[in-house]
């Protein structure tokens, strides 16, 4: 199955390695927040980053529990941002949360909060006065989830209007940006087909956001979890199609300045094939990034595109391990990171390609019952990667936000 977590305030149940959150209102847990939760990592043998390792950073908490962080994007390295969600006891509601690193330390910023349960999936900085965040929140009157998108000018965060295309709920899972008048987001709504999704896209032009129409494959989901954009007429997005049968196909669809294309990508096996992150370095330089299941564990998958074909490529594995966030500081060091299970104990999972291999890299773990790793950035100008994600509860649900930086 894809790997995602439904947030909403019910009961877990586990498939396949992959952890649900189902709520008794479909609409309510509807937007979907992608990810997995599995377990404890070691690396055996000599490891290439002798020298330089993943250093755990303090992050703020805004409250004691389910504080969680999707996303991450940096201009510097003194300036950074994390986003994604926490639950603000004194409301008992999920609200979004924005953390700013100054190059000293991770602290909270106010961020508009439309409420009663909103979040974010993803973030851009095109630089330090201009960014996005994007995710969804839910409205008590129409009893469905909304698109959100805002954005910080310098000084604060501000919501701006995005459309919803979607008859009921929709939401957007990740955003990325060729300059400040060329940003991208996508995620999915829901058709009138129970349980039934599509793919959006919507784009900033520099003075609103908008739908672009995007294809679909067949009549069950077909959902959006990452974009990379490499200039107005270069942009790709990844995920999955198929999910409901429990054999979800891997999903890239391109941007040709004219029109959103599928382009064919292959799967491992008739398993499920989910890709849940995307990064580049150039337009001929992509990597789509995911896990499949074998039928008794999940494998990380590694698919590259060099500027014709998208091609599967060996990579790195523990017990039941999954990759959910990436990113690139060149052709020749891209980062991958999610997490892998070994019993019932969570750890943070990273991956490293050098130019010809994909070599696991191992992380400081947090909390008494694990933690993972959500999504990852560069520090331009740097060979420095920040990796974010959040510790977890012994249910399972997020408990305290998580930031590791790789550095020599």
């Amino acid at each position: 199955m894809l790997s995602h977590l439904l947030r909403a305030t019910a009961a877990f149940v586990i498939v396949a390695g992959a952890t649900c959150l189902i709520a008794s209102s479909a609409d309510a847990a509807w937007p979907p927040v992608f990810t997995g939760q599995p377990a404890f990592f070691s690396v055996n043998g000599t490891s290439p980053f002798a020298t330089c390792k993943w250093h755990l950073v303090t992050s703020a908490n805004p409250f004691p529990d389910q504080n969680y962080v999707a996303s991450v994007s940096a201009t510097s390295s003194t300036n950074a941002w994390i986003v994604g969600s926490t639950l603000d006891t004194n409301v008992g509601q999920t609200e979004p949360i924005a953390e700013h690193w100054d190059g000293h330390l991770w602290s909270t910023v106010s961020v508009p909060d439309p409420g009663p349960s909103a979040y974010f999936n993803g973030v851009v900085m095109i630089s330090a006065t201009d960014g996005w965040a994007v995710g969804a929140y839910y409205d008590v009157i129409s009893n469905r989830f909304h698109t959100l998108a805002e954005h910080w000018n310098g000084s604060s965060w501000t919501a701006v209007a995005t459309p919803d295309p979607g008859p009921t709920s929709q939401g957007l899972s990740a955003v990325a940006a060729d300059s400040s008048t060329d940003v991208w987001a996508v995620g999915s709504y829901k058709t009138l087909t129970p349980g039934v999704r599509a793919t959006l896209i919507e784009h900033w032009n520099g003075s609103s956001w908008a739908v672009v129409p995007s294809p679909n494959v067949g009549s069950l989901d077909t959902v959006f979890t990452s974009v990379v954009a490499n200039g107005r007429q270069n942009v790709w997005a990844d995920g999955a199609s198929n999910c409901p049968t429990g054999n979800c196909r891997t999903l890239t669809e391109r941007w040709n300045g004219i029109k959103w294309k599928i382009v064919p990508s292959p799967d491992v096996n008739a398993n499920s094939n989910p890709l849940n992150a995307m990064t580049s370095t150039a337009p001929n330089d992509i990597w789509a990034l995911g896990d499949y299941y074998t039928g008794t564990t999940f494998n990380t998958l590694a698919e590259h595109w060099n500027g014709s074909a998208w091609t599967i490529v060996p990579s790195a594995n523990m017990d039941l391990s999954i990759i959910v966030g990436s990113t690139s500081v060149n052709k020749n060091d891209v980062w991958a990171v999610g997490a892998w299970q070994n019993g019932s104990f969570s750890q943070p999972y990273s991956m490293n390609w050098n130019g010809t291999a994909w070599s696991s890299v191992a992380v400081p773990s947090v909390g008494s019952f694990g933690s993972f790793f959500q999504a990852a950035s560069k520090i331009p100008g740097t060979t420095t990667v920040w990796g974010v994600g959040y510790s977890l509860n012994s249910d399972g649900s997020p408990h305290l936000t998580l930031v590791e930086k790789f550095h020599c």
